[in-house]
């Protein structure tokens, strides 16, 4: 017990040192790339440390992408812009966390832990999630009345994010509040601060005002569009307070006899508005009388003839159609008057010398067209006769005493209207007015106003290609809406077409001039003419259009020599992989092609079918290792009577896919060993992976790598090239045999691989150098017996330590690991400072590098051999037990690893030398 506390007392003088600091820096989110934060080395305090070497640690520290560290200043400097509303949106406090290390050349460890301070500025607006809002408010809502909105976000904090709301309108209805929330969002109120009246303002557009607590503060905006709801606070209003009106007795009966409105400020069913009589008053006002609900007429129900009062009061009402409906009244005062007078007398003279009057459609306003005379034998008011015309054409004036004269109006058309009845009403001022009405009947004489108009604007004739001279071709028609020479037409052709047709100038009939051809022009248009025999002649235009039907004297023709598709191999048959076409000059079913696939001269029948309608089918499955290449010829055959035919040939790639795994061709079977010295150099190319695929292109490129971890801690594969390469450099912990497994896949979008296993044995170089075997004899000689020594106190100790089976079950262990355990350390404070990987290897997915990093590789030599100590059995690289260290509590987990890594390297030694002297002893 006593040799093992000094043991434990020795180990702890070799432990390292370690300390751990703290600092604190403040830096102001956006801060550009490379500005320096601080001083790492002079504010941890670490100035007068001997030739320290800085860095960050990357693994679980994700905000060191932002920072770099200079090696030898310990100057922390920003890696990139940092945006702190981004990284920590809607939080008050935002601390990077950063840990750093000062290593020594004496071993002294320094772990320093870095705050950063992001500091918020004012770089956000704030911002609604909705440009414009729309609300609909009632005007009876109560004073101080809120309705909640969603407030305005601003990514920054504290009192850089939104403080306040505020309407810029001095005379709006509403004020806001807001109530904040922890994450920094806010619930605008807009608060109603007076009474709202729709029938005075109907709504209201306010803009919203939202500002931060910068200097200056920063503004974002919202409208709200409030529409003011209407409510029934309006009674209907009559245009008048009382309604005075006079009618005769002999009014007949549902005459109206005077009508009502009132109006109502509210909408909707509030405003509108309903009559009726009000149901309080006499019985013989419901009657005498009845009302419109709708228009507020009133109408006479029986006849005042006989039995009338000379007054009536009616009393009335409007009623809106609101909920609770409003109601207004007023009152119609109606006098009745007695009526009995006699009838004028008309007698109407017409200027055409005639009963019928006659005028020109072009006759201008004003044109006289008859007298009129109005006798009344009745004195005074009953003998006052007043005349007017009714009709919308012709008008009444004044000639002399009770002499008047009919005119023109408004312009006639006799196309539209030949004839008219012109009524004169007359009337005396009698009381009631008796009236008198005589009517005359005018003709409107005709202008060649019209020009001819053909039965149809276009005419379509069909005509078989090929056709005999001087054929019928149709014939056309027209007429004239004017009457005599006026209508007496004409019939010619337009002079482009005086040498395709002629046409008779009376009938109209068309004759072809020339044969067509269907090919050269489908279709010939053309005009014709009809023109009238008027004073001023005018003239008609239609369009012949002459359809030449097709004949079959063209053959189908394919647009190209050659047609090529593509289909995948191993497709299920059948399967459809393309159509061809093929054009035909004529139409119809002159130019209606079938498709045909012409046979060899073999009568071998290919994989393929081509079916009339041109698809190109694969009848069976396609290997395109055995044929990569079909052409075929094909005929396209038309409809007509007799058929034409036309030939063209197609080819069909047969396209890749990817049915072959790649093959290893090293490591195989017959060879899958490589010997690598231990002397080595990093980033030297040991050995080179290859492989064969049957595919092409991406299903033939290759790819190399392996899943063992274990293997990328020493060799790395580039994965283009299949290089193995020596990613470290090795020493004497690395001699041994290394079983790999390594695995090929190609770089299809379905990838197939293959796997085989790689031996590595890594050898001392004395093997490896026959030429320096005695030296090396001697050598091995000499520490054989120091390491015989070595392990005679290495033994001692364990056996003071462990029973004899725990060493035997864990030498067992040892012995059944093939590959070698991971060096990968699961301290986070641990780091690695490997070179820079190289930009020429390369990686396939999911390949775990760590962060080791490699320069440029070396392909002068390569050490592809078979193994040379073939004897040699591999040695597993397995920890210390730590039952080793029981008993030395005081000592702390550095101390520990370091006394199981000194344990563990006296124990491969020992391991090795035993192994090159069987090597040596077999050579």
């Amino acid at each position: 017990m006593k040799l093992l506390r000094v043991q434990c007392w020795c180990l702890m003088l070799l432990v390292l040192q370690v300390h751990a600091l703290e600092v604190t820096y403040n830096l102001e989110e956006e801060t550009k790339r490379g500005v320096l934060v601080g001083n790492v080395a002079e504010d941890a305090g670490l100035s007068n440390v001997n030739n320290p070497t800085f860095s960050l640690f990357q693994a679980g520290y994700p905000a060191a992408k932002w920072f770099s560290i200079t090696e030898d200043l310990g100057e922390l400097h920003t890696n990139a812009t940092i945006d702190r509303d981004t990284i920590c949106e809607f939080q008050d406090q935002c601390v990077l966390n950063l840990v750093a290390v000062a290593s020594t050349e004496d071993g002294d460890f320094h772990k320093i832990k870095i705050y950063v301070n992001i500091i918020d500025i004012n770089d956000n607006s704030p911002t609604f999630s909705k440009s414009v809002v729309s609300l609909q408010i009632s005007e009876d809502t109560a004073i101080n009345f809120s309705y909640s909105l969603e407030g305005a976000v601003d990514l920054d904090t504290g009192n850089n994010s939104v403080e306040r709301y505020e309407i810029p309108s001095h005379d709006s209805p509403f004020h806001t509040a807001a109530d904040k929330f922890s994450d920094g969002r806010s619930m605008l109120k807009l608060i109603l601060k007076q009474t709202l009246d729709r029938e005075t303002h109907p709504s209201y557009l306010i803009q919203v005002v939202a500002y931060d607590g910068g200097t200056p503060p920063k503004t974002g905006s919202m409208t709200v569009n409030i529409t003011v709801g209407d409510i029934n606070d309006n009674y209907p209003i009559f245009s008048k307070p009382s309604y005075n009106v006079t009618i005769m007795d002999d009014l007949p009966v549902e005459s109206v006899v005077v009508k009502t409105f009132a109006s109502d400020k509210d909408e909707g069913i509030n405003g509108e508005v309903q009559y009726r009589l009000d149901p309080r008053q006499t019985e013989d006002i419901f009657q005498i009388f009845h009302m419109n609900s709708t228009t507020g007429e009133i109408y006479l129900k029986e006849s005042l003839i006989s039995g009338s009062r000379e007054n009536y009061n009616i009393l009335i009402e409007a009623t809106d159609l609101g909920n609770q409906p409003l109601i207004s009244k007023s009152q119609v005062f109606v006098r009745v008057q007695d009526n009995h007078n006699n009838f004028p007398v008309i007698n109407v003279n017409v200027l055409s010398g005639s009963d019928t009057a006659e005028v020109s459609e072009h006759a201008s306003q004003g044109t006289v067209v008859a007298h009129v005379a109005v006798k009344d034998p009745d004195t005074g008011a009953n003998g006052l006769v007043t005349c007017d015309v009714i009709s919308d054409y012709f008008k009444i004036q004044k000639f002399e005493e009770n002499e008047y004269k009919v005119v023109v109006f408004a312009s006639l058309n006799r196309e539209m209207r030949d004839n008219y009845e012109v009524t004169v009403n007359c009337r005396d001022a009698g009381s009631p007015p008796r009236e008198t009405n005589f009517t005359f009947p005018v003709i409107v004489v005709d202008e060649n106003d019209n020009p001819p108009r053909f039965e149809r604007q276009t005419y379509n004739a069909n005509i078989l290609e090929n056709n005999d001279i001087d054929i019928s071709l149709l014939a056309v028609s027209a007429t004239d809406d004017d009457i005599g020479v006026n209508a007496d037409l004409r019939y010619s052709v337009s002079e482009e077409a005086q040498n395709l047709a002629s046409i008779d100038a009376l009938s109209g009939s068309l004759r072809l001039k020339i044969a067509l051809d269907r090919e050269q022009h489908s279709q010939i248009s053309f005009y014709v003419y009809a023109t009238d025999s008027g004073d001023v002649p005018l003239t008609g235009t239609a369009t012949i259009n002459i359809i030449v039907k097709d004949a079959n004297d063209n053959a189908p023709t394919y647009p190209d020599k050659i047609s090529t598709f593509v289909v995948t191999e191993n497709i299920a048959a059948p399967r459809v992989i393309g159509t061809v076409s093929a054009f035909d000059k004529d139409e119809g079913i002159n130019s209606e092609v079938r498709h045909y696939l012409m046979t060899s001269n073999t009568g071998e029948l290919p994989p393929f079918e081509v079916k009339e309608n041109g698809t190109v089918l694969v009848t069976r499955s396609l290997d395109r290792e055995t044929v990569a290449l079909y052409e075929l010829q094909i005929m396209a055959m038309d409809r007509g009577s007799p058929a034409k035919t036309g030939y063209s040939f197609i080819k069909i790639l047969v396209e890749d896919t990817n049915d072959n795994k790649p093959i290893f061709i090293f490591p195989s079977e017959a060879n899958r060993s490589i010997t690598v010295p231990l002397s080595t150099a990093q980033n030297m190319v040991v050995a080179t992976l290859t492989a064969s695929d049957g595919d092409t292109d991406v299903n033939a490129q290759l790819r190399y790598y392996t899943d063992d971890q274990n293997m990328t801690e020493t060799f790395v594969i580039n994965s283009a090239t299949g290089e193995v390469i020596v990613a470290r450099a090795l020493d004497s912990d690395d001699l041994g045999l290394y079983v790999f497994k390594v695995k090929v896949q190609d770089w299809s979008s379905n990838p197939l691989s293959a796997e085989e296993t790689l031996l590595i044995n890594v050898i001392a170089d004395s093997v490896a150098d026959e030429s320096s075997f005695s030296r090396y004899y001697v050598i091995a000689i000499s520490m054989s017996t120091v390491t015989v020594v070595l392990a005679i106190v290495i033994i001692v100790a364990i056996c003071l330590l462990r029973k004899e089976d725990s060493k035997r079950k864990r030498y067992d262990s040892a012995r059944s690991t093939v590959a070698i355990v991971s060096k990968d350390v699961e301290d986070p404070d641990c780091y690695d400072n490997s070179p820079p990987v190289h930009k020429e290897v390369f990686y396939p997915p999911g390949y775990d590098l760590g962060n080791r990093q490699f320069f440029p590789i070396d392909r002068s030599i390569s050490v592809q051999i078979p193994p040379t100590i073939p004897e040699a059995d591999p040695l597993p690289k397995v920890p210390s037990d730590p039952s080793l260290w029981e008993g030395c509590e005081s000592v702390n987990e550095n101390e520990r690893n370091r006394n199981q890594l000194m344990t563990l390297q006296y124990h491969q030694s020992l391991m090795r030398i035993q192994s090159i002297k069987r090597s040596n002893s077999t050579i």
